[in-house]
């Protein structure tokens, strides 16, 4: 991988303080579960069997671009399994210098692998967060890769989707992680099972079940965003017609090197804001409506949520 210019993470930005911008980065489709829950990982889905669309040197080559014009900003990385990308532990060593960064993984990695990935990088520019999937690894292996992420200092959670099918268990492993010292957050399915619509089709319980399921070793003030968004995802309140500064300080960049306000804004292709890789690329430069009847965690990006979610 070519040698980039490395920029000191105190550089001064040149966006302004209030508006540092957060990028929700989908790299790619890939996937190397099959978890009965998520499209990435259906074969019908052809799109997402591409590895990528752009190799490591060219998002790299955009990243120092997105430095210079805006200066640092949060950089939400996933898929598909990001860490199947090609040069992943290099890429993220390299931007990590320039953004702070976050990435969600299976942690289907080997423990070498992993422990060689954490010498890597610093516990200050990056932060990892975890999915566990019963229905493609045992939770004693996985917890054990966990830890090495918690004792190497690193920030930490690790979410469990909330299938209709795993909920019974939901108890058992939630007390594993809480055992083990390690946040674990369930997040309400999203989709059709057993011919019914989730959330909606939770029951009483079912969601007494989820609200009560996170639990963490921060305290509970830090535990509270997580807890907002999986009340967010059951109750399904609409931003339509609401400021948000999604377009302007959170924007969702595809594997395809397209550019969105949102989730929501992507899956309808509403408004692109541009490409990545095109040189002229601008955010928005103020708040707009929401045109959405749906949101997920972009909610916390709505004016009137700034205070809620204490994001400027």
């Amino acid at each position: 991988m070519t040698q980039h210019v490395q920029v000191e993470p105190t550089a001064p930005p040149r966006w302004p303080a209030l508006r540092r911008v957060e990028y929700f980065w989908m790299i790619m489709g890939k996937c190397n579960y099959r978890c009965p829950y998520c499209v990435y990982g259906l074969s019908d889905f052809d799109r997402r069997k591409v590895d990528r669309y752009f190799t490591a040197e060219q998002w790299l080559s955009r990243w120092e671009r997105m430095h210079e014009k805006y200066g640092e900003g949060n950089i939400i990385l996933t898929g598909g399994e990001p860490t199947l990308y090609p040069e992943f532990s290099e890429m993220i060593e390299t931007i990590s210098k320039l953004h702070w960064l976050a990435f969600d993984t299976n942690l289907s990695w080997e423990p070498a692998r992993l422990k060689e990935f954490l010498s890597r990088v610093s516990p200050r520019r990056v932060r990892i967060e975890t999915s566990f999937h019963p229905t493609e690894t045992a939770p004693e292996p996985f917890i054990e890769k966990a830890r090495m992420i918690k004792d190497a200092g690193f920030g930490y959670i690790n979410r469990l989707v909330g299938h209709p099918n795993i909920l019974a268990d939901v108890p058992k492993y939630r007390g594993m992680f809480a055992g083990a010292g390690l946040t674990f957050v369930v997040n309400p399915f999203q989709g059709q099972f057993d011919g019914r619509e989730y959330p909606q089709a939770y029951g009483g319980a079912e969601r007494a079940l989820i609200e009560g399921a996170t639990v963490g070793v921060e305290g509970e003030n830090a535990n509270a965003p997580h807890k907002e968004f999986v009340q967010q995802i059951l109750n399904r309140e609409s931003p339509k017609g609401r400021l948000c500064r999604s377009g302007y300080q959170h924007v969702r960049i595809e594997d395809d090197g397209m550019v969105y306000r949102c989730g929501e804004y992507s899956t309808q292709r509403w408004e692109p804001i541009g490409h990545f890789f095109d040189d002229g690329l601008e955010l928005w430069h103020e708040p707009k409506l929401c045109r959405s009847e749906r949101c997920e965690w972009e909610y916390r990006w709505l004016v009137d949520q700034a205070e809620r979610f204490h994001n400027g």
